[in-house]
């Protein structure tokens, strides 16, 4: 049976130390029958010697007469070489029998040999192709092939890339093109281009051949627009990050074909809206990376076709709200990051609709206050609500049914002052509780009713009132079933006598177990507001029994709503000083907020009135303030409900409202919709119209002046045309008396007849 194997040359042929450069020589043995060469001696060794590019000499190989004789004769064996032979060349085989004694020609070798020889040659040369690595880049003697050009000024991809590289890194030059020459590398699994100067994923898909490519990275480059055939081919491509460049448009099919995508990172890019068709394709993506852009919604849809989406991010951007449907689409979304927008109202409603979340994250949000039901119904087990600037209120029932919420983070809120004593409700598996490096005065009794193990709290950092109120969490440590974070550093601010005291070496007898109401500051003693601006004054109270809460305002009326006054347009009938009220049994406790409004200078006149219109006219120097007016109008004592508008732009400055009645009179009104589509009342007008006589009246003496400058503009046009009759006769008059004088000054003396000429002459 014949054998044929690849095997490195003898160590005699190699270098001193046994090893081999690129260019040496590999070579092939070949076992022939004993019958296929000399007849009277045993066939010892083949080989198929593959010599060096730089030398046409064979190692232990001398050539005679054109065949490569073995150094010793003394064993008989089959030799082939190729001096000739060229790296991309074709390989030549020369079969010759060498006896100890004579030498003749042997039978050529089977097809299927000389095939299976020439690719085992040519096998070597690939693997001695790919030991080369280029000037500037470090390579890896693993497998699969490493290749790192990182940070080594490179303008273009180098030269002489081996090409079996599976994990490329030329990531910090300067590059600016060259994708093509990276797509003919096949073999590649990671490529990695961040910190370039690409300005682009060109057109024509470069990267077409790279099938087997499983993580791409583009980052901080200045990509500003992916094409949709930017990554076609890219069947198996699972993760991509094009963060931090420039990126404002996709088009709609650019991620069309990577339906292997695990992974998509576009955050810090200049995206303002996300397309529905973007993702469509994007089945198996389980993470979506969209922070850092300048996002302002998220569109109903957009998430459509991502059923395996887990992990969203969309930090760091402009989202004011999300509708109830923006997360509709993916079947076990866990992980939504919202940290960094501008949600002034938690998303309760979209939060419900993702039915698997477990971690949500709303940090760094310009709330200014919690109501009841923020967070109600949903399937968390970690709400992070940290470091919220704006927070001053949590009120009761803020988180209602949350069974699995273990983890609740409140700290780092530096404006929150009140926390009301049921603001937690139907939370069995809550673990931890952070509210540290806040605000925060006191903490009511009412959340140990609410727990169900023991509690990890934090409250260092804050300026604790030690009273009454607290006086259940010194019992609480004590029995262990709150168990304090820091409490070397949870010290008492209030009463003077236990500032600087441990929170949890207070006796709960020194507290006491009931005190009068004191109020929380919260916001400022002064508030300013423009004409129809929107004002609400909050105030809050604690003590033990719970006090009441009332609002009277300057006309003395008050309101009893929980400490919340809502003023929804504000007039300059409602300036003045309104007080807050906390009345309980053990006392009462007031404070004043100071309320003044800016007239809006705009006011709204009429310049024509008739019987059947009304031409109005607004001026002032606040007219370019808001992005579009309502004029409104109806009959006087009707309900404003009953009122018909029109739409108007700054860019109007005067107004007719047509279809009116005559001797009717009306009321005028600028307004501006305000952020619940109320209409807000700016100045305002009252007309009465016209009899309808007037009209009458109107139109004869229209009729009058239209008869009277019909004849004066006929009058005009006939002396016009006397005019240019006159002058026309003139002028053809004048232009016949010169055609004959000059007629008569042209006849010469010579041309008249000679006897008149003799006759009138003197004898």
């Amino acid at each position: 049976m014949h054998k044929l194997s690849a095997a490195p040359a003898p160590a005699s042929h190699g270098n001193r130390d046994g090893s081999y450069s690129p260019h040496q020589r590999t070579a092939a043995r070949y076992d022939p029958p004993r019958s296929s060469c000399c007849q009277d001696t045993l066939p010892r060794i083949a080989q198929i010697v593959r010599p060096s590019p730089r030398s046409s000499k064979t190692d232990g190989v001398r050539h005679v007469g054109g065949a490569a004789r073995p150094s010793d004769h003394s064993a008989p064996s089959v030799g082939y070489s190729d001096p000739d032979f060229q790296p991309s060349g074709s390989l030549s085989i020369t079969v010759v029998c060498f006896c100890s004694q004579t030498e003749r020609r042997q039978p050529a070798l089977p097809l299927w040999a000389l095939l299976v020889a020439s690719g085992a040659a040519l096998v070597a040369t690939a693997d001695t192709s790919s030991d080369i690595c280029p000037e500037k880049c470090s390579c890896s003697e693993q497998t699969p092939r490493a290749v790192s050009c990182r940070g080594r000024s490179l303008v273009e991809p180098p030269d002489g890339l081996p090409p079996d590289t599976a994990v490329l890194d030329i990531s910090s030059n300067r590059l600016a093109g060259g994708l093509a020459e990276l797509g003919r590398l096949t073999a590649l699994r990671e490529l990695r281009l961040d910190d370039n100067r690409l300005p682009a994923v060109p057109r024509g898909a470069p990267l077409r051949l790279l099938s087997q490519l499983r993580l791409l990275s583009i980052t901080r480059n200045g990509i500003r627009t992916m094409y949709e055939d930017a990554f076609r081919g890219l069947v198996s491509l699972e993760e991509l990050s094009l963060a931090t460049n420039k990126i404002g448009h996709i088009e709609d099919e650019a991620f069309s074909e990577l339906q292997s995508l695990r992974t998509l990172n576009l955050s810090g890019n200049q995206l303002t809206t996300v397309s529905p068709a973007w993702f469509r394709q994007l089945a198996n993506v389980t993470t979506l990376d969209l922070s850092g852009n300048r996002l302002r919604h998220m569109p109903v849809g957009v998430l459509g076709g991502m059923a395996a989406l887990r992990r969203l991010l969309l930090a760091e951007n402009h989202i004011t709200s999300l509708h109830t449907a923006s997360l509709v689409g993916p079947r076990n979304l866990s992980s939504l990051d919202l940290r960094e927008n501008q949600l002034t109202a938690a998303p309760s409603a979209a939060l419900r609709r993702a039915a698997h979340l477990d971690t949500v994250r709303l940090s760094d949000n310009p709330f200014a206050k919690l109501p009841a039901a923020s967070f109600a119904g949903l399937s968390v087990r970690e709400l992070d609500l940290s470091s919220l600037p704006r927070l001053q209120i949590i009120d009761s029932g803020a988180f209602v049914n949350l069974s699995r919420l273990v983890e609740l983070r409140l700290n780092g809120s530096g404006a929150l002052r009140y926390v009301a004593p049921r603001f937690v409700r139907g939370v069995p598996a809550l673990r931890r509780l952070l509210l540290h490096d806040t605000g925060l005065l006191s903490l009511a009794a009412e959340l140990a009713e609410e727990l169900a193990a023991p509690l990890q709290l934090s409250l260092h950092g804050a300026p604790l009132r030690c009273d009454c109120v607290l006086a259940w969490l010194p019992a609480a440590l004590a029995a262990g079933s709150v168990k304090l974070a820091q409490p070397e550093s949870t010290l008492c601010e209030t009463p003077e006598q236990l500032r600087g005291s441990r929170l949890d070496t207070v006796p709960a007898v020194t507290l006491g177990d009931s005190c009068g109401p004191t109020l929380v500051p919260l916001g400022r003693s002064t508030v300013r507001r423009d004409t129809g601006q929107r004002l609400t004054l909050e105030c809050r109270a604690t003590g033990r029994p719970a006090p009441r809460l009332s609002w009277r305002s300057p006309r003395q009326n008050t309101s009893r709503s929980g400490g919340s006054l809502l003023l929804r347009h504000v007039t300059e009938a409602d300036a003045g000083r309104y007080w807050c009220v906390a009345e309980s049994s053990r006392g009462t406790a007031n404070r004043s907020v100071t309320v003044r409004v800016q007239e809006v200078d705009i006011h709204l006149f009429p310049t024509g009135v008739s019987s059947k219109f009304v031409t109005l006219v607004w001026n002032g120097t606040a007219r370019n303030n808001f992005p579009r007016y309502q004029l409104m109008y109806g009959r006087a004592g009707e309900d404003e409900s009953d009122y018909e508008s029109r739409i108007v732009t700054p860019f109007h400055r005067s107004y007719t409202i047509g279809g009116l009645q005559p001797s009717t009179s009306y009321q005028f009104c600028l307004s501006y919709p305000d952020r619940d589509s109320r209409p807000v009342r700016i100045s305002c007008t009252d007309v009465r119209t016209r009899d309808a006589a007037f009209m009458t009246r109107g139109i004869r003496r229209e009729w009058t002046a239209a008869a009277a400058a019909a004849a004066g503009v006929a009058a005009l046009v006939l002396a016009g045309l006397t005019l240019l009759a006159v002058a026309a006769r003139r002028y053809r008059s004048r232009l016949r008396e010169e055609n004959d004088k000059d007629t008569g000054s042209q006849i010469p003396l010579e041309s008249f007849y000679s006897p008149l000429l003799s006759q009138s002459s003197p004898s």
